[in-house]
């Protein structure tokens, strides 16, 4: 634990984006397995100082307020950042920024176009924002892929110029009811020398649903390809609040998804060309209704469930400042898969992970919503099953972190702060 803790502040920066104050605590968990209490808790990470005294600046203007919407962070330590302006204009309309001298000096790059956002949509639709950045192979620091709510683009330059990776596909054109239907995630893997690109959707209409969609730059004149998520068109099954490739897709052509029905949340899966739920069992969490998630894997993960590394996190997020983290144990079909509560709060949603580690006992660092203030980060050493408590309320806020109502404020610190 302590070791890890160590770690460059910026490869921990990546998965600590959204802290906040954490509250009452309510578990729903199957039937736990012997713990060490002493080992398997929820602790407080120390957090930087907060402003301009913490060493951390992209607006030195305090009347004017910047909104870090999105960031990523290359083996050297170059950072990227998407944001936003929340009050003022200090960014001048720029909406991502690099920066190569651990964060004190910013570099202007791209502003999203105009022509992002489609005409004649919902008046309910956001603004465009920068939702994702991916580094898919972190080394080549140039080759930079970025998501709104509308459009997947990559950048190959560094983040200067961005074109748009294919077409506008159906995820983000609906008009059904009162909202469109938006990207939610947004994941990058290197197979055969191209980059494969898939994408989650949700509508936030009742009974309006996304999709799980992939595109294959080896493949330069198709279109987004619908993956059918829950075995039917995009749009008539569930809304998608992550789908990711496994870190092992060139040796299983795994996709995931974190998915709801609008009643349940699901975990499914699909090994290569099979239907999702064949190979592995979906995991059910269920009468949770999720709006928001994500998912990470440890770094031994293996899709094949006769070992004992097919483990999955899940963080959710169900609105209204409630959420939970879930660790997922695989199984072949006809068996299910075993979900084991790790985390809960009814004050607090899940928006962000970090999973270092390997299988069960791995590290979680989550970022934490309650969709209006900041504060608090949970971390936690999970040797055992037993869920555990839920860290006490702080009074801290995290380098490039911080949420607000609608976005991030950027705040600022050195990792020795305390």
């Amino acid at each position: 634990m302590t070791e890890w803790l160590q770690m460059s502040r910026f490869r921990f920066i990546l998965g600590l984006i959204l802290i906040l104050l954490l509250g009452s605590v309510a578990i729903v968990a199957p039937p736990p397995t012997q713990a060490n209490p002493e080992t398997d808790v929820w602790s407080r990470y120390p957090i930087p100082q907060k402003g301009e005294a913490g060493g951390w600046v992209l607006t030195s203007d305090t009347t004017e307020e910047t909104g870090v919407t999105a960031i990523c962070v290359a083996f050297d330590g170059t950072i990227y950042a998407g944001t936003e302006e929340t009050a003022g204009s200090p960014l001048a309309g720029y909406n991502l920024f690099k920066s190569t001298d651990g964060g004190y000096s910013w570099t202007p790059l791209w502003k999203i176009p105009d022509s992002d956002k489609p005409t004649g949509g919902p008046n309910s639709d956001p603004d465009p924002k920068v939702i994702a950045l991916i580094l898919p192979r972190w080394e080549y620091t140039d080759t930079l892929y970025l998501a709104t709510q509308y459009n997947v683009y990559k950048s190959t330059d560094g983040g200067k110029k961005f074109a748009p990776v294919s077409n506008r596909p159906a995820y983000s054109s609906g008009t059904s009811g009162d909202n469109s239907c938006l990207i939610t995630s947004l994941d990058v893997t290197y197979y055969n020398n191209n980059y494969r690109t898939v994408v989650g959707s949700r509508d936030a209409d009742a009974g309006d649903y996304g999709g799980v969609y992939l595109h294959d730059e080896a493949k330069p004149f198709t279109q987004w390809a619908d993956l059918r998520v829950g075995g039917g068109a995009a749009g008539a099954e569930y809304d998608v609040l992550g789908a990711a490739f496994s870190p092992n897709f060139a040796d299983d052509q795994q996709i995931v998804a974190l998915v709801t029905d609008e009643t349940d949340t699901i975990i499914t899966t699909r090994l290569g060309t099979s239907d999702w739920d064949d190979n592995i069992g979906d995991a059910t969490i269920a009468g949770v209704a999720s709006t928001g998630g994500c998912l990470a894997f440890p770094t031994d993960y293996d899709s094949d469930v006769s070992t004992d590394k097919y483990i999955q996190y899940v963080g959710t997020d169900v609105g209204g400042g409630a959420g939970s983290i879930y660790m997922i144990v695989g199984a072949e079909k006809p068996d299910s898969p075993t979900v084991i509560a790790l985390f809960a709060s009814t004050s607090t949603g899940v928006h962000g992970m970090v999973v270092v580690g390997e299988s069960a006992s791995a590290t979680i660092a989550a970022g934490l919503t309650n969709g209006s203030v900041t504060h608090g980060i949970g971390v936690a050493s999970l040797t055992a099953y037993t869920p555990p408590a839920a860290p006490a309320a702080t009074n801290a806020c995290v380098a490039l972190g911080g949420l607000y109502t609608s976005g991030y404020d950027v705040y600022a610190g050195t990792s020795g702060a305390n």
